[in-house]
């Protein structure tokens, strides 16, 4: 057995997670069935499925209202059957367009179809990014995420469309399709958050066919928008998002920020405390994170550390980082998935699923939130990586530049040489 890599990569400790996780993804299933078919159990959904739902419905009846809240909420309520609107609709015009085909079915049946979608979605990205080694246990593992099946399938959340779109760009940057690499970030645009680094990172380093490819997919979608809702509510939008915002970036603690997992909620969280020594923290946080995504974009080699340090980066230096979006932690750590990093990049995998179960309970005993901290961990993780490698890279580019000098003096010699004859 021991001679066959495939049956050994699933012996042992690898078969027995692959197994846990198998039973967790069926029982979430389950779950998700009863969520969605039971009228009582659907009163508990707190995500913004309805919310997307009910920005289709007004697209199709008053666009130009789309953003309007009053209007917002009595359809919510004829929708949920209670008039609370948890969060309004705030994502731009084409989200709305692409659930109409949705609004065709009864609601139970449209919330089971996206799931089906957004699961579909997210094992996409995830074969797309996937290591060859190991490749099913990190699959398994993956899927099996809280941050997936909880916060993206039962909070009903867009997520997976990030995930997607990111992979997608990631894997064609790979085979060197740099324009398209580019349309498939700008399918980000629907929450604009996730570009933050993104964009300055291809800036910074001169990737123009990668902007120009956000650029041209920015362009279509905005021009989708202004085509199904009109230039009225494109105006709503943009204000609605600025006002979103800044009084989630600036606000008390109105806002649940133990449902956010950037350092900029942290410091909120921790409000109570000294606010030099949380800052003071904050920042040193940010700016090591920051040094280590740059390094890494500067140099070719180290496509996937890049993003899997770009991905962290975007959820700890965020305005922006709502725990739902911490699935994008999930591809980075597959990124960096090889033969000798299996076994930390596993137990990170398991460590931000149990901190996903524990990081909001762990925010009201006056704690961070532990996806934060495993952000931060792994972000130490890879700032070790970078530094192995280039210890490693080091002697082999020493010896070059010797034997280089070695060859070229010896070029010179033959040249005087045959000169002086």
């Amino acid at each position: 057995m021991d001679d066959n890599p495939q049956l050994r990569h699933l012996s042992g400790l690898p078969a027995a997670l692959v197994a846990l996780s198998f039973f967790v993804i069926l029982a979430f299933m389950v779950l998700f069935a009863c969520l969605a078919c039971r009228p009582s159990q659907r009163q508990s959904l707190k995500g913004d499925f309805p919310e997307w739902i009910i920005g289709a419905r007004l697209l199709q009846a008053m666009p130009d209202r789309l953003y309007d809240l009053d209007l917002q909420r009595r359809e919510y309520h004829s929708l949920a059957g209670r008039g609370g609107l948890d969060y309004p609709y705030v994502y731009p015009p084409f989200v709305a367009a692409s659930f109409v085909p949705l609004t065709a079915f009864p609601f139970y049946v449209s919330l089971l179809l996206w799931g089906i979608i957004s699961a579909a979605l997210y094992g996409c990205a995830l074969a797309l990014v996937a290591p060859p080694y190991q490749r099913r246990v990190a699959l398994w593992l993956a899927l099996a995420s809280p941050l997936f099946l909880w916060y993206t399938i039962i909070y009903g959340q867009l997520s997976a469309l990030g995930c997607i779109a990111i992979a997608g760009a990631i894997w064609l940057e790979r085979r060197g399709y740099g324009f398209l690499s580019g349309v498939a970030l700008g399918l980000c645009t629907y929450k604009l958050s996730l570009l933050v680094w993104i964009v300055p990172m291809l800036i910074f380093t001169r990737r123009i066919r990668a902007l120009s490819g956000i650029l041209a997919s920015a362009v279509a979608l905005a021009g989708i928008s202004l085509a199904v809702a009109g230039r009225k509510a494109c105006m709503d939008w943009l204000h609605i998002l600025f006002r979103w915002t800044s009084g989630v970036s600036t606000a008390g603690l109105k806002y649940p920020f133990e449902k956010y997992v950037d350092l900029n909620a942290c410091t909120k969280l921790f409000s109570s405390h000294p606010r030099a020594i949380v800052l003071a923290i904050a920042v040193a946080v940010a700016s090591g994170a920051i040094a280590v995504t740059v390094q890494a974009w500067y140099r070719d080699d180290l496509i996937n550390l890049r993003w899997a340090a770009t991905l962290t980066l975007t959820l700890l230096v965020n305005l922006y980082s709502p725990i739902y979006d911490a699935v994008l932690l999930i591809l980075a750590i597959l990124l960096v998935w090889r033969r000798e990093t299996a076994r930390a990049c596993a137990a990170f995998l398991v460590a931000a699923h149990f901190a996903a179960w524990e990081s909001e309970d762990f925010t009201k005993h006056g704690w961070p939130p532990l996806i934060t901290l495993v952000l931060i961990a792994f972000m130490l993780y890879l700032w070790a990586l970078a530094r192995g490698m280039a210890r490693a890279d080091r002697p082999r580019n020493e010896l070059l530049t010797v034997a280089d000098r070695h060859r070229h003096g010896l070029t010179r010699k033959r040249e005087f040489a045959a000169g002086s004859r």
